[in-house]
């Protein structure tokens, strides 16, 4: 080596790569001659980067002089990189005495850092400056003198060849290098092109330079010099790991296993994204890897390490000794419980688990006693399931009770009784008591790692191979419920001596049925085994099994196929009654929503399989549907119906409900038939989906007008909406109108274009221009004539044409008025405000819906309107006060505020909840405002003011309970509120019956809670008959 060597050739980092770059500093002697200080004017060029290139430099230097490398520092050079650390360091190093190289090589880490006197982060960069001053740093290959041939023909081989690649790499693939630990040519050799582009910093040029090397490397392989993988067996100096992770682990355990996953040991999430990034497998190949190299990765810590450690640790030390990490519990219950509780879940989550799957107790004892519903009991043991069976501790302990298991089975034949089996298990485990034998079911029922070793018929337990004489005595168990005349099949105590006695002439599990237990229990697994269903002593048959068994919709689907395809609700929803709790209504809902039940009739259905219809019927229906959806993308059944009614009757369509399902069923291939009976060329994506547009369809469908009674029927049993919503569709009924008393009709019925209504708008835009709005009554009576020449005959049915015909220049409100689009008219409120003003500021609900139906509002729309409008209160139960009469303002409603403040934060200071109307009203009267005009204060006034003030919210239907809104214990929601009080009033549970009966003693409900009451994201869980917390938290208890 000269000075004309390139500076390639040090093995320098990255940064100090560039900041010789930067300088523009490329070979050996340029670098001797380069000023250390040029290096710190540099930006982004750190202290331990000078130390680096100053140190690199003297050594350089040295050798270029001698030939030989100097390791000596001298104190001159100690006190030029002393300058290089941070200030806080050198005066640390002052205050210590340390001036010269001698005693700054003798410093240590406690007494630098003393009593937290300075921070670890100094300590790091001493640190670094020991080990560069002692010449910690090697060189990418000897640069002393050239070897000569002797010297040449001892290293010729695989390392020499090695090394000399090793030089001619690029920075980066050093680093990458570097970073997996790769220092000798048998692990560059098993570099595969995932590992080492699993890092940062690296690219697919660094992969081919490696890639060539190795291609070069590999032929000396087969020469024999040396192998690839060492055949001895892993021993604990082997493995870097142990040196960086610092393991607390002396020693390998006596069986282990290199390639044991890491998955089965591994529990961060972090740890084993690393060790995919590295394509790290098995614990072998981890034990391969330094620790430095985790923290080249991304999202990869100090953190991450040392769980990885924990978990490295933990793994091996149960592989060491097993037997003594699980027979230190009493039983199996035991050993599941402490795993469950290891693997992060509750202390009572854990109970649960050990009663259901180490007893086998039933969902109902456990729900029983645990104060939950069935399905938690379900949720929480699937859980405890997956969560179990992936803690390694666990299944560790699990191989160790499977191998003791096998050991018992083996050892009698290869069968053996429940009992005797938990007695064998506990005496060889050395546990103090037997194992249950439901715990035992369990444990291979749930288990995969168990279950592929064991199996069970009633209460033996036997090898898996032995399943096919389990097969045969389901067969025989069949065909004997087959065979009884009676339906269904009795299981009484003949019965099971019949089954006894059919069991008993064969031979099963090597040895005679009869000595083995028939108890009831395996009875029931035999029916459950066939596709039977035992309820009590009685064991339905397929059919009834299939029916009892599925949900809704395939009890309703098999009872139809029963009773011969075809048979209305009532019958059918009497049948499904004593199996199953429902209405007609949920009922109806099902079926029609089913793929194999079709409507046949009003309130009658019928099963695909059962639809039959002639051929010629079939081609009617077909021309007739491909004719109409020609002229039009969409046609109704009801038009094809009454076309060829009589025809359709005679072969057996009796009506439209029967002719839809024809056509859903045999004609699916070319049109769609919606739920509404009306035929499309597709399946509708647009606003024809809506209920509006078919009621409609429906109406013009009649040629004339229908009574609205017939609108409705035609919704709720037609259409399938529900009696509370009809009368918001008859509001967006925009193409219906009103035609005299109680009837409607489709205006394209009535043959009426805009020119017919010309004169009426000419009389509203002569109105309109010298006032605001006409009344519609007023256009009515001066244009009588016409509108009766026309066929109008009532304001109603005026008010509605010229919405529909002049919507675009006039703004049509609700009764009574008409005014110019884009002009402001009377809003219903400030209608309402007037009409109670004109009273005299008083007035009964009754007189006011009265009076506003009279002129044509809805009735029912109305009495919802009165109590919202702003200026209007309740006075008295069905009485109405305008604001004025009182007198009020903003003042007092400040004052009002102020008192049911006070009020609330007395309650939350006595462990309320809420605030209570009625208790300010009885003890703070004298408190609130007084009234102009001689009114007092009632209880109805008090809270309908306090539901119209800012800051006030109102809980519940009772209209009494309330909290202030941005206040410290404030509820937003009654699903806020009742969370709050089943968590601590009743300790996380409560029934349906104590929840409602506090609410309605604290005034927030009228009579009971309902689940309307409540959406999912509460946080709670209501059944019929119980409530609890979802999160299954229990307080004090």
């Amino acid at each position: 080596m000269d000075n004309k060597t390139p500076i390639s050739v040090l093995k320098l980092g990255v940064k100090a790569h560039r900041a010789l770059h930067r300088l523009h500093i490329k070979s050996i002697g340029e670098f001797i001659d380069l000023d250390m200080k040029d290096v710190l004017r540099l930006d982004g060029v750190g202290k331990k980067t000078v130390v680096c290139l100053g140190v690199w430099q003297k050594k350089v230097a040295s050798i270029l002089g001698s030939g030989v490398v100097d390791e000596a520092v001298s104190d001159a050079d100690w006190k030029f990189y002393q300058e290089c650390l941070s200030e806080v360091s050198q005066n640390r190093l002052t205050s210590l005495g340390i001036c010269s190289l001698e005693k700054f090589f003798a410093l240590s880490k406690y007494t630098f850092l003393g009593r937290q006197d300075v921070g670890a982060i100094y300590w790091e960069e001493v640190d670094y400056l020991q080990e560069v001053l002692s010449g910690g740093f090697e060189y990418s290959y000897d640069i002393g003198c050239e070897p000569n041939e002797e010297e040449r023909s001892e290293k010729h081989g695989l390392e020499h060849e090695w090394r000399l690649a090793y030089a001619s790499f690029s920075v980066r693939t050093k680093n990458g290098l570097d970073r997996l630990s790769v220092t000798s040519p048998k692990p560059f050799l098993k570099l595969t092109k995932d590992v080492f582009l699993g890092q940062r910093g690296v690219g697919k040029k660094c992969w081919k330079e490696i890639e060539g090397v190795q291609k070069k490397l590999f032929p000396l392989l087969s020469s024999g010099e040396v192998s690839l993988w060492e055949p001895d067996p892993y021993l604990l100096s082997d493995y870097p790991l142990y040196s960086g992770l610092d393991l607390n682990v002396t020693s390998l355990p006596d069986e282990f296993y290199p390639d044991a996953p890491v998955t089965s040991f591994v529990t961060n999430v972090r740890a084993k994204k690393a060790l995919a990034n590295l394509g790290v497998k098995t614990l072998g190949e981890l034990l391969l890897v330094r620790s430095n190299v985790f923290f080249g990765l991304k999202n990869c810590g100090k953190n991450t390490v040392r769980e990885l450690r924990k978990n490295v640790e933990e793994f091996l030390e149960y592989r060491r000794n097993p037997e003594t990490n699980i027979s230190m519990g009493e039983s199996i219950s035991d050993l599941i419980k402490q795993m469950c509780l290891e693997v992060g879940m509750s202390v009572r989550d854990a109970d649960i688990s050990s009663c259901r799957i180490c007893h086998g107790r039933t969902l109902e004892s456990v729900a029983h006693d645990y104060g939950c519903t069935r399905e938690r009991i379900r949720q929480v043991v699937a859980k405890s399931t997956d969560l179990v069976e992936t803690c390694f501790k666990t299944r560790i302990a699990l191989d160790y009770v499977g191998e003791a298991m096998a050991d018992v089975v083996n050892s009698n034949r290869g069968i053996i009784e429940m009992h005797a089996l938990g007695t064998l298990l506990a005496e060889k485990l050395n546990w103090n008591t037997p194992v249950d034998e439901g715990g035992v079911k369990e444990l291979i029922r749930n288990f995969p790692s168990m279950k592929a070793r064991f199996a069970f018929e009633g209460d033996v337990v036997f090898r898996p191979h032995q399943c096919r004489d389990c097969d045969e005595i389901t067969q025989l168990f069949k065909r004997l419920v087959r065979d009884s005349e009676d339906k269904p099949f009795t299981l009484n105590a003949e019965a099971l001596e019949e089954l006894q006695e059919i069991c008993r002439k064969r031979t099963f599990f090597g040895c005679e049925f009869a000595d083995l237990p028939f108890s009831s229990g395996y009875v029931d697994e035999l029916c459950e085994r066939s596709g039977y269903r035992k309820d009590g002593d009685t064991v339905w048959s397929d059919e009834a099994h299939a029916l009892a068994r599925g949900g809704l919709m395939r009890k309703a689907e098999a009872l139809l196929q029963m009773y011969g395809g075809a048979c209305s609700i009532t019958e059918l929803w009497s049948s499904i009654e004593a199996l199953s709790d429902t209405t007609i209504l949920k009922l109806r809902q099902v079926l029609s929503n089913s793929n194999q039940c079709f409507r046949w009739g009003k309130d009658e259905f019928i099963h695909k399989d059962f639809i039959k219809v002639r051929d010629d019927i079939l081609s009617i229906i077909g021309n007739e549907i491909n004719q109409r959806l020609k002229e039009n993308s969409i046609t109704s059944v009801i038009g094809i119906f009454k076309e060829y009614q009589f025809t359709f009757s005679d072969a057996g369509v009796p009506n439209e409900y029967a002719l839809a399902s024809v056509v859903a069923n045999l004609f699916s291939d070319t049109c769609y038939v919606d739920k509404f009976r009306y035929i499309h060329s597709e399946r509708p994506s647009d606003g024809r989906s809506s209920i509006t547009y078919y009621v409609q369809q429906w109406v013009l469908d009649q040629d004339g007008a229908v009574r609205s009674d017939e609108i409705k029927n035609q919704l709720v049993n037609g259409f399938g909406m529900r009696e509370a919503t009809v009368p918001s569709c008859f509001s967006r009924l925009d193409e219906v109108i009103p035609l005299g008393e109680d009837k409607f009709i489709h205006v394209d019925n009535l043959g009426l274009n805009k020119s017919d209504l010309q004169s009426c708008a000419d009389l509203i835009e002569l109105t309109l221009q010298s006032h605001k709005q006409i009344g519609v009554h007023r256009l009515f009576k001066k244009k009588e004539i016409v509108c009766f020449e026309l066929g109008i005959e009532s304001p109603n049915m005026l008010h509605a044409l010229i919405q529909h015909f002049f919507s675009d220049q006039y703004e049509c409100r609700r009764f009574p008025h008409i005014s110019r689009q884009g002009r402001s008219a009377m809003s219903l409120n400030e209608t309402i405000e007037r009409y109670l003003i004109e009273r005299n500021g008083v007035v009964s609900v009754d007189d006011c819906s009265d009076h506003f139906e009279s002129v044509g509002y809805n009735a029912a729309q109305m009495k919802a309107r009165l109590p919202q409008t702003a200026n209007v209160f309740v006075y008295y139960p069905r009485c109405l006060i305008h604001s004025s009469v009182l007198g009020w303002s903003e003042n007092k409603s400040r004052e009002i505020f102020k008192v049911l403040e006070a009020s609330y934060e007395q309650s939350l200071r006595a462990g309320g909840f809420v605030g209570d109307l009625q208790d300010v009203f009885d003890l703070m009267e004298d408190d609130l405002p007084e009234l102009e005009n001689g009114y007092g204060w009632t209880a109805d006034l008090l809270a309908s003011i306090a539901g119209k003030i800012d800051g006030v919210q109102i809980l519940g239907n009772a209209k009494r309970a309330f909290t202030i809104k941005g206040s410290k214990g404030e509820l937003a929601k009654l699903g806020d509120l009742v969370s709050s009080v089943v968590k601590n009033v009743f300790n996380g549970g409560c029934s349906r019956d104590q929840l409602s009966e506090w609410m309605r003693e604290h005034g927030v409900v009228r009579k009971k809670l309902s689940l309307s009451m409540f959406q999912p994201k509460d946080g709670l869980i209501m059944s019929e008959y119980e409530c609890y917390l979802e999160s299954g938290e229990v307080v004090n208890g």
